[in-house]
């Protein structure tokens, strides 16, 4: 099993007093199975809980009223594990709907958001035989 520590990043011009976000990996060959805070979300409350689909919901906010400063970087280093055997390359998404940025009143705060891609080590796949011996007789509606 391969294991990856990612970087969530953000980017904001505004003071962002806290988020929820929901991750996907497609294709879903794999867990996410820890989230940690960093410099930036350090006074944070953080918990994160994974779906029945695969995707995870994270959710961080403070206690004391304390915000992500305006600037760039890393929010949070997500642990992710792989249970593929065979290297594959796998997209890391935002769900859109169900992801918010909120202000000091709990107000949304609008966003972009860019995919990652992560490469997964592992065997090779084994080759694809070819089909031997195979016909195949067509008719209206059917094949024989």
């Amino acid at each position: 099993m391969d294991f990856l520590a990612l970087d969530l990043s953000l980017n904001n011009e505004m003071p962002v007093s806290g988020f929820q976000f929901q991750l996907t990996d497609l294709p879903n060959q794999g867990f996410f199975s820890n989230v940690e805070v960093t410099e930036r979300t350090s006074t944070f409350m953080v918990s994160f809980n994974e779906q029945p689909d695969g995707s995870v919901i994270m959710l961080g906010f403070s206690l004391t009223g304390d915000v992500i400063a305006p600037g760039d970087g890393p929010i949070l280093v997500l642990s992710y594990e792989s249970t593929s055997i065979y290297t594959s390359q796998i997209v890391i998404s935002i769900v859109e709907g169900a992801s918010i940025l909120s202000d000091q009143t709990g107000s949304e705060l609008l966003f972009n958001f860019g995919q990652g891609l992560v490469t997964v080590n592992g065997e090779a796949p084994p080759p694809i035989l070819e089909v031997e011996n195979l016909t195949a007789v067509g008719n209206f509606g059917e094949i024989a």
